[in-house]
């Protein structure tokens, strides 16, 4: 459909999670910026805040695509209830070599974490720790992110270009930022908050022709019509713009049309259940 009839080179819209710089709407893209400056160029903590679907899974993924394009290592979890010893566990797992799931579960969270810090230590260079659905953190993995995030802090580290950089990145809804503002331990002083918006009516339609030129769009896919009644119906949320958006281009695959008009994003909404507005 995609490349035969639209004439398109890939699939147009994100799916959750996944990173296209060029299809990234206004709001992403302005965050993104700020975030690269604050966590990739130096030592930082970010919170990025929003509603569900607003794209914030899909900005850490960015900032880790491109860490790792800098030669450095990246650590991500998604929770909804971790505890500090768990949530070391899978750092561990993903940043020690030779740490299974089995391993990692018969060591002490204490020598767990000597370990984690020895090894930023020894080996330098640049860590991203990402956490998504923050929200849901106790104090103790507050406590815990608080101390791997200082271990760049050392004295004996301090050197230009630094030896050693670690960065965090945390996602969630809005109460995130009142769990960290709040913590007995300190770690909202080092946190720099962001928050993260749904797109307004004038960036919609901008934002879909933008995301199909990037995929190989050469002409005007979706008519104004189209773009009122997508935005109102997704309310300016992006993932579900994103899926309405795919599923017009479908319908408009099916009745052969050359252009999607709002028409055809009637027959999309048949196919999503959309929800309930507050």
């Amino acid at each position: 459909m995609y490349e035969r009839y639209w004439l398109l080179s890939r699939r147009p819209f994100n799916a959750p999670g996944e990173c296209a710089n060029e299809s990234l709407a206004a709001p992403q893209q302005a965050l993104l910026e700020k975030l690269r400056f604050s966590l990739l160029d130096s030592n930082g903590v970010a919170a990025v805040t929003g509603f569900p679907g607003t794209g914030k899974t899909t900005l850490a993924g960015c900032l880790a695509r491109e860490m790792r394009h800098r030669g450095g290592h990246v650590a991500w979890t998604i929770t909804s209830v971790f505890d500090a010893s768990s949530l070391l566990r899978h750092y561990a797992q993903q940043l020690l070599p030779g740490n299974s799931p089995t391993k990692t579960s018969s060591l002490s969270p204490a020598l767990l974490q000597d370990q984690l810090q020895e090894r930023m230590l020894e080996q330098g260079g640049k860590y991203l720790l990402l956490v998504d659905e923050a929200q849901s953190l106790n104090e103790d993995s507050l406590a815990l992110l608080k101390r791997l995030v200082e271990t760049a802090a050392q004295p004996m580290l301090q050197t230009n270009p630094p030896r050693l950089q670690v960065s965090l990145l945390l996602t969630g809804h809005a109460v995130l930022r009142d769990i960290v503002r709040e913590s007995p331990s300190g770690f909202g002083t080092l946190v720099t908050p962001f928050a993260l918006d749904t797109l307004k009516r004038d960036q919609t339609g901008p934002y879909l022709e933008q995301a199909l030129r990037a995929a190989g769009g050469q002409q005007t896919y979706f008519d104004e019509s189209a773009v009122d009644r997508l935005f109102r119906e997704s309310r300016g949320n992006l993932r579900l713009l994103n899926r309405l958006a795919d599923l017009s281009l479908l319908a408009g695959f099916v009745r052969r049309r050359a252009s999607i008009t709002e028409a055809e994003v009637e027959a999309a909404l048949q196919e999503v259940a959309l929800p309930q507005a507050a």
